[in-house]
This record gives C-alpha cells, sequence and structure tokens, in this order.
C-alpha cells in the first residue's frame, strides 16, 4: 500500500500500475501521469484490517493524504479538487502479491497512526535492547581493533647532497 502512493507520487516517473489498476491511482491522484514528483506531502498508511467476511485474502488500510500546496501547477488534481485525503483501500491477495483492488471513504474505526491508529510495525523494548547491545559491542569491539593496530613505522629520509 505504502509502496503504491510512494510510486504514485513519483508522477510519470513512477510505477503505480504495479500495485494499483489505473482507474484506482486516478481515484486518489488524478492525472498523476501528467504529475511531476512531489505532488503529495505528507503520506500516511495505517495497519490493516482484516476484510470482508468469507475473503480471508483481503484487506483494508487505513491511509491519509497531503497534497502538495502549489499541486494546482503540478498536476491535474487542479481539475478535480474533491480527490480523497482520508480513505481505505482495499486490498486483495492475488498471484502471492498483494494489489490495490479500490479505494473507499474512511472507515470508523480504522485509523493512521497520527489519528490514534495501529502503526504498521512495532519493535517490543527487548527488540530495541538487543539492538542497543549489539552496537556497543560492536564498538568495542571496533576500539579494541584499533588500540591493537601496531604504529605506522616513519619512512627513512636521505640526506640531500
Amino acid at each position: 500500500m505504502e509502496r503504491w502512493l510512494i510510486s504514485l507520487n513519483q508522477g510519470k516517473a513512477g510505477a503505480p500500475q504495479k500495485y494499483a489498476p489505473a482507474r484506482v491511482s486516478n481515484q486518489v491522484l488524478p492525472g498523476w501521469q501528467s504529475c511531476d514528483p512531489g505532488g503529495l506531502d505528507v503520506i500516511e498508511v495505517g495497519a490493516h484490517a482484516n476484510g470482508t467476511e468469507g475473503f480471508p485474502a483481503q484487506v483494508i488500510v487505513p491511509y491519509r493524504l497531503k497534497y502538495a500546496s502549489d499541486l494546482h501547477s503540478m498536476c491535474a488534481r487542479a481539475t478535480n479538487p474533491t480527490a480523497p485525503l482520508r480513505g481505505t483501500a482495499v486490498v486483495l491477495r492475488v498471484n502471492g502479491g498483494w494489489r490495490i483492488e479500490g479505494v473507499r471513504p474512511p472507515l470508523p474505526g480504522l485509523l493512521v497512526p497520527s489519528q490514534g491508529g495501529q502503526r504498521i510495525g512495532n519493535a517490543s523494548a527487548a527488540t530495541w535492547g538487543v539492538a542497543v547491545g549489539i552496537s556497543a559491542a560492536l564498538m568495542l569491539l571496533v576500539a579494541l581493533v584499533m588500540a591493537l593496530t601496531p604504529k605506522p613505522v616513519a619512512l627513512p629520509t636521505r640526506r640531500r647532497e
């Protein structure tokens, strides 16, 4: 989902068609093909929720966008200022990968992190402790290697005649 929005933000340089049909991309950023990169100032994606009952390969993902302030000159959203700033994307598992199949209005209770929703991923305190421990061990190892490295010997010089 986030890769799609980032790709969409690249305008004609991106490849959002890898993640969603053009009709879906046009719902979020109309005329994205003619946009310069940077049409979106903020891209925020929340944790997914399970989709419709009976479709285990379907999830819905909340998103929030903020369009660039100078978007009028950047692309065609100026012709359709009703493009959604918040919504939910319907994402289906297709051939082992995920594909955005549509966007809907925001669902109550399914929020992005800045609005109190769940983050996509969080590291536990134990994970952070392990990371700090590993970095401290690597710093000590570098300090030991530097202390054991012999001092360079000065090159002999000849007296000029």
